[in-house]
């Protein structure tokens, strides 16, 4: 039985582990990407790693490999949640300039373009 040296991949903003190995070449079990139509049949359209382009500094920025299991896993859970803390700031700020927006324009949202103030400048328009 041969011996693979295995090693677990993380990408940045994801919880899933993809397990690798440096030196078996046999292919990767793929699984179904997506469905497309061909000649009115379905035929699926399968997914691998090796569909993917391949770029050694490129990829640094995104993924990150481990040596064993668990510290990806605790990586992949460590980054998910840093990734859902900064989405909550985010959502504080947006949130902020909405609110002000919706005060800036609390006259014109609330009174100058209401559905029956713009009906009404429709029909005074048109019996002119």
């Amino acid at each position: 039985m041969k011996s693979y040296y295995r090693y677990y991949r993380v990408s940045i903003n994801n919880t899933e582990i993809t397990e690798m190995s440096s030196n078996d070449f046999t292919r990767i079990n793929m699984k179904p990407f997506k469905t497309i139509w061909k000649d009115n049949h379905p035929v699926k359209v399968y997914y691998s790693l090796t569909n993917q382009a391949y770029s050694l500094t490129g990829m640094r920025s995104i993924q990150q490999d481990f040596v064993d299991k668990i510290t990806a896993m605790e990586h992949a859970k460590s980054g998910a949640l840093h990734y859902i803390s900064s989405l909550i700031a985010q959502a504080d700020a947006v949130i902020a300039v909405l609110k002000q927006y919706r005060i800036d324009h609390y006259d014109d949202l609330n009174k100058n373009l209401l559905e029956d103030n713009i009906r009404r400048l429709e029909r005074l328009m048109g019996n002119n």
